[in-house]
């Protein structure tokens, strides 16, 4: 005989913890033909046909304006089911993911996949690497408080790039800067982000382009 788990708590598990949710969730698999109305119990044995089905069936976000906007873009035609933020698959309960993600949709939209960005801490790069690693989109982030590049080097960073960021809230010599701001050519867009954060940088960069879109 097959080993069970209460159904209430696999649903828990998956992150339906709201009446709501579980009811929810549970009409799907039952809709599958997964369980009854009247068990209580499933067989250990179905527990990765039901976690494909609610793979396939649901989008699970935190119930933020920004996840659900987010889930409705990159999972069309799924239910929608709201768990707790750790759960979500948007943001995982991170304001930072949710504010990276949001910036991923805006520069997909503008079909940017090359950014540099001026300034910010050897700390902050590296919070924006992890958040974009794994994606299209390339960054290429420039400690402001270091050497100044020269014109030749600024020019072949700025010859591959779509977009110029100057995080102008962050360490940022003027001596580093200029190199790039005033050897960008007409065609590459400039946006200063007067922010502090990574969060706040995501944010910026966003709003800009959403409010300018790219042509």
């Amino acid at each position: 005989m097959d080993a069970v788990i209460p159904i209430a708590k696999l649903l828990r598990d998956e992150g339906f913890i709201s009446k709501e949710a579980q009811a929810q969730a549970r009409a799907l698999l039952e809709r599958y033909g997964l369980t009854s109305p009247r068990k209580q119990n499933i067989a250990l044995s179905k527990v990765e046909r039901i976690r494909a089905v609610f793979a396939d069936e649901l989008s699970r976000s935190c119930g933020d304006p920004d996840c659900v906007q987010l889930a409705d873009a990159h999972l069309p035609g799924q239910e929608h089911i709201v768990v707790p933020p750790r759960h979500c698959t948007i943001c995982g309960g991170s304001s930072q993911r949710r504010a990276a993600r949001v910036l991923k949709m805006a520069l997909e939209r503008g079909g940017i996949t090359r950014l540099i960005i001026l300034g910010g801490t050897p700390p902050q790069h590296t919070t924006l690497r992890d958040l974009f690693a794994g994606d299209q989109v390339e960054l290429r982030l420039i400690d402001g408080s270091t050497r100044a590049h020269s014109a030749a080097e600024a020019a072949l960073q700025l010859a591959w790039a779509q977009l110029l960021i100057v995080w102008a809230a962050t360490p940022l010599h003027h001596k580093v800067s200029v190199a790039y701001t005033s050897n960008a050519p007409p065609s590459l867009r400039l946006i200063t982000i007067a922010r502090r954060g990574v969060e706040s940088l995501c944010r910026g960069i966003a709003e800009a382009l959403m409010r300018h879109p790219a042509r």
